[in-house]
């Protein structure tokens, strides 16, 4: 019938529809298993290497292949099972054999953790251990790491809890062991070689300190000569090594010795050998001779050796050790050092300006070549000050500045007050005010009673004259008299002269009427300046007082280099300057660099 579905058509849709829906379950349940496999390992796009393929680590993790490289080369490793938590299937738990018995991409430690127990179904009412050795062996495992210049490796130990019972578990532990000190540094778990050109790290690289050679008679005892090393500068490329040779005495000899042996022999033998008597060598310091250094040669000779008769006697000889090129001085040889005063510096000024009262100074350093254009010439400078300015009011820090006391302020006008602001700084001022007209209205320091007070009288305005004070009221039960609130005063003795003064630890105390009574003490203390001194109960200033130290123009030798005599500071005594260098070519003598 027209308009009708035929039955194989209803049968052919039906199988459509069908292979639809079991095309759609296939797609969705690949989909959630490749999402459970790479929740198992980390969400890739938050590693720290995000552009690693998705099936190269997935290839690594499930199943677990040793023999494929986990793509993480570098990472965390939180277990310390040598894999990187990137590839590590259970990476909170030991185990670097990445055991997943049922291939669901979760390890075997993980699989237990999570159970409480191994591999069994969860109706049996088994421990998961008897002891120790059901839960694993101790020992290293994983691969070797650095940590701090060490290389190290993780230690496993296995423990059963509550063994052979149904609450058994196993517990691990794992901890660092160290395999290795590196002396170079550590990289990739191995230590770093030394470089090629280091010689030694230790003095034992250079060779073993001990006694060389045959035993030899010195000084009537058995001596041997011992060799020591030393590794200069160890484990740089700076590293050398040296040696240095010295005689011990290996036995004292009580009556002498001879062949490197202590012999008998009779207490008035002088000398069996050479050496009895002394060593061969030279003495006294280097000399000139012509244009040679000479240097004199002492050899001793044991007369009779051996017997009763035997006795030291000593020759000596002048032997010539260098032959110089243009002079010897000394026992040095000297050449022509310079020929003017030029070749020796430029004169001029050195160091900082200073300031000595109201003048600039400034040391002025000259050259002088002495025996120009001789052998044994040398060069000398000597410092000192040169007056390069004089300020008109003072001086600071080797500048001129406006003032440091009221008198550089004087305008010479006898209507004004002058005085210097700031004084002593670099932002200096003077200040000069007009002296307004005025008349004393009292005596300064006079007191006076007024109503139920006192008044006192100073400079309280601002012109130069006296005036009274406003009152001040007297306490409670006070009068006023002869300018003093006062009570009722107790008996009293005056305790020193009104008016007076003293001195009184580091200042000065007056003599008055301090307290309520009507009689005299001395009041507190009032230091003095710095700088000053009490006497007889004012602050003075004592004059600056020095002593010269040495005579103007003389010189003197300090170690390598000399001094001069001369007034380098700011008082007017004589002292001696720094020390000049005589250079490691030339020795200080009189004051001279020779």
């Amino acid at each position: 019938m027209k308009g009708q579905a035929t039955f194989p058509t209803i049968v052919i849709s039906v199988a459509t529809i069908l292979f639809a829906v079991l095309l759609v379950y296939s797609i969705v349940s690949l989909t959630n298993q490749d999402s459970q496999d790479l929740s198992v390992k980390r969400n890739l796009t938050n590693s720290e290497d995000s552009t690693l393929d998705d099936s190269l680590l997935l290839s690594y993790v499930q199943p677990f292949n040793p023999n494929l490289e986990c793509p993480y080369t570098e990472g965390p490793d939180a277990d310390n099972d040598g894999i990187s938590d990137e590839c590590d299937n259970c990476p909170d738990y030991f185990n670097p054999e990445q055991e997943d018995r049922d291939g669901d991409g979760r390890g075997d430690a993980c699989d237990k953790a999570s159970s409480g127990g191994g591999d069994r179904d969860d109706d049996e009412e088994e421990g998961e251990c008897n002891g120790n050795a059901d839960c694993g062996t101790d020992g290293l495992s994983g691969n070797l790491f650095c940590s701090n210049n060490k290389t190290v490796q993780s230690y496993i130990s296995f423990t059963c809890q509550n063994p052979s019972t149904t609450e058994s578990s196993c517990i691990q532990n794992v901890t660092t062991q160290i395999i290795e000190n590196c002396s170079f540094g550590c990289q990739n778990g191995t230590c770093v070689s030394p470089p090629a050109n280091i010689t030694c790290s230790l003095e034992s690289d250079c060779g073993t300190d001990g006694f060389v050679g045959n035993k030899f008679c010195l000084a009537k005892n058995v001596t041997q000569s011992f060799v020591n090393y030393t590794c200069q500068n160890p484990g740089t490329e700076q590293s050398s090594c040296s040696h240095l040779t010295i005689n011990k005495t290996t036995e004292t000899c009580a009556n002498n010795c001879s062949n490197g042996a202590c012999v008998s022999a009779p207490a008035n033998i002088t000398c069996t050998l050479d050496l009895d008597c002394g060593t061969n060598g030279f003495v006294n310091d280097p000399f000139c001779s012509g244009l040679s250094i000479s240097r004199t040669f002492k050899t001793w000779d044991c007369k009779h050796p051996g017997t009763m008769q035997s006795h030291c006697t000593f020759s000596e000889e002048n032997r010539s050790l260098e032959l110089c090129q243009e002079a010897c001085v000394s026992g040095q040889c000297k050449g022509v050092a310079c020929h003017t005063n030029s070749e020796c510096g430029t004169n001029g000024f050195v160091n900082n300006s200073f300031c000595v009262g109201d003048s600039i100074f400034r040391m002025f350093k000259g050259f002088t070549c002495v025996f120009p254009g001789l052998p044994g010439s040398y060069c000398a400078s000597e410092n000192t000050e040169q007056q390069v300015d004089v300020c008109d009011f003072a001086c600071l820090s080797g500048e001129c500045i406006r003032c440091d006391e009221n008198s550089d302020c004087d305008d010479l006008n006898s209507s004004t007050s002058d005085s210097c602001k700031l004084g002593g700084t670099p932002f200096s001022y003077c200040e000069n005010k007009i002296i307004p007209t005025c008349q004393n209205d009292c005596t300064l320091g006079s007191r006076e009673c007024s109503g139920d007070g006192y008044r006192l009288c100073g400079n309280f305005d601002a012109d130069s004259c006296s005036e009274w004070s406003l009152s001040t009221s007297c306490s409670a039960g006070q009068v006023c008299q002869s300018g003093q609130c006062v009570t009722q005063p107790p008996a009293c003795t005056n305790d020193c002269t009104l008016g007076s003064r003293e001195c009184s630890g580091d200042g000065y105390r007056l003599c008055g009427n301090f307290d309520a009574d009507s009689c005299a003490e001395w009041s507190l203390s009032t230091s003095c300046s710095a700088g000053q001194t009490c006497q007889s109960g004012l602050c003075i200033t004592p004059p600056l007082i020095c002593q010269n130290d040495c005579t103007l123009g003389a010189r003197r030798c300090n170690g390598n280099g000399y001094q001069l005599c001369g007034n380098f500071d700011a008082d007017s005594c004589s002292e001696w300057s720094l020390a000049t260098s005589c250079g490691s070519s030339k020795i200080c003598s009189s004051g001279l660099c020779v």
